[in-house]
């Protein structure tokens, strides 16, 4: 008994993987193949099964480039990819390039994209012109999301994802887990083709599901092997995940679009609960979220008491015994730039940055030097836990309030981030778009204690 007990107080160890265990696998659209994507239909852009029934699935490595000119970057990132693990018959992710390395800038529309940035107004301008070479390439304020404030377009990068090149270049490093098999489709945001007008810079032919099409040009990259091997490959915090395949691990991505937000609401960006058969544990991985306010003149700091929305606080419920209650819940940041690392407004919106763990990767019509209304309205950041993991037991919720509950105290100094019903505060009305990327686990010894006879 007392050596079971002991073994049982110690994490496994699975060991270290070894190069020689694993094996790469790759594939996509090129220029000799088809390549070409549609509205009216997923079109299969890669696929994979794994060679062995010992063996699991690993993928390293997405890169998606689409669309030439500033139409062809709207389009390229209103395309939907949806990744169908093993034998599921729906999608376990499902996003668009953009987003998933951390920018919403695709939600700004194609007016945006085919309006020129003016450096003397730090704001939209004249209209592109729909040309070849640098005019049309580099021209699009889709591209002013930079720190040189001057409408260039500037590649940035992290460990994980980044833009390297203007024309619809996104990449990805995520690692996402399978069992025996991966299907990766392609299509068109549907919803997108409305846009396609001459009031938002377009000039060709109406665009409907019948004749929407554009080349995207993916790579895709992958290993598989034993299972421990590719546990040991996806680290947070410098521990590795369990066995992939006999602990079921899977990436996640959960969703929010175009979520309304009342002062004071909680926003629930994450919720997985105890009652999900599929998960015992799990990690955060990445958050990316995206604020408009109801009205651009309103944005976040607008005048109201305390700050606005942008004093809302973040909390995480990380087990079935927590609860969103004063004392209950785990605090995971102070205001929305304080949540991504930033302090007083993200420096009020004077620089995109980038780094391995957050950044600011989007701000509607650019950023610069002093306070800018437009600035506060609209803008996306993201935030990585590879260094700063977050675990889970059983159940995961994690929210963000719009707007601060504050109360001053008898010395006179406000004090916020109350989740009892006292206090003032609040902001504006907002529209909420989120993706948050968890990784979920299912203990296998803890399964068989579920299973009855």
């Amino acid at each position: 008994m007392g050596a079971l007990g002991s073994s049982q107080c110690q994490a496994p160890d699975f060991g270290s993987p070894l190069l020689t265990k694993l094996k790469t696998f790759a594939g996509g659209t090129y220029e000799d193949f088809d390549g070409y994507v549609y509205a009216a239909n997923e079109t299969v852009i890669f696929s994979h099964k794994v060679r062995s029934s010992a063996s699991a699935g690993l993928m390293t490595f997405a890169d998606f480039t689409s669309g030439k000119n500033n139409v062809g970057r709207f389009i390229g990132d209103n395309v939907i990819i949806r990744y169908y693990i093993d034998d599921d018959v729906k999608p376990l992710l499902e996003f668009v390039p953009g987003a998933a390395a951390g920018s919403f800038v695709h939600l700004e529309g194609l007016n945006y994209y085919t309006t020129k940035y003016d450096p003397r107004t730090g704001g939209p301008g004249s209209r592109c012109q729909p040309v070849r070479g640098p005019e049309g390439v580099y021209c699009g304020m889709d591209l002013v999301d930079s720190d040189s404030n001057d409408g260039g377009f500037q590649p940035w990068m992290t460990k994980w994802s980044g833009k390297l090149g203007p024309e619809g270049s996104w990449t990805l490093s995520f690692r996402i887990p399978f069992s025996n098999r991966i299907r990766i489709t392609a299509q068109i945001d549907p919803s997108i083709l409305s846009q396609f007008t001459a009031k938002n810079g377009y000039s060709g032919p109406p665009l409907t599901t019948a004749n929407a099409v554009t080349h995207l040009f993916s790579i895709f990259r992958g290993v598989e092997g034993d299972e421990a091997s590719l546990g040991q490959l996806i680290k947070l915090g410098g521990a590795a995940m369990p066995p992939i395949k006999s602990w079921n691990v899977r990436l996640r991505l959960l969703k929010l679009e175009s979520f309304p937000v009342k002062p004071l609401d909680f926003v629930p960006l994450a919720n997985i609960s105890i009652d999900d058969p599929d998960v015992t544990g799990g990690a955060l991985f990445m958050t990316t979220t995206n604020w408009r306010a109801g009205t651009l003149e309103a944005g976040l700091a607008s005048p109201n008491v305390q700050g606005g929305s942008i004093e809302g606080c973040w909390w995480a419920l990380l087990s079935p015994d927590q609860e969103l209650k004063p004392g209950m819940a785990t605090p995971m940041g102070s205001g929305i730039e304080d949540y991504f690392g930033d302090s007083y407004g993200f420096g009020y919106f004077s620089k995109i940055y980038h780094s391995d763990i957050s950044g600011l990767s989007h701000v509607h019509n650019g950023v610069g030097a002093g306070v800018k209304v437009s600035s506060f309205s609209w803008f996306s950041a993201y935030r990585y836990f590879d260094n700063d993991p977050v675990t889970f037991d059983k159940r995961f919720f994690l929210t963000w309030r719009n707007g601060a509950a504050t109360r001053t105290d008898p010395a006179g100094h406000t004090t916020k981030c109350f989740l009892d019903e006292g206090g003032q505060g609040g902001g504006s009305n907002q529209i909420i778009d989120s993706y948050v990327w968890v990784y979920t686990w299912k203990d296998p010894a803890l399964a068989s204690e579920q299973v009855t006879i």
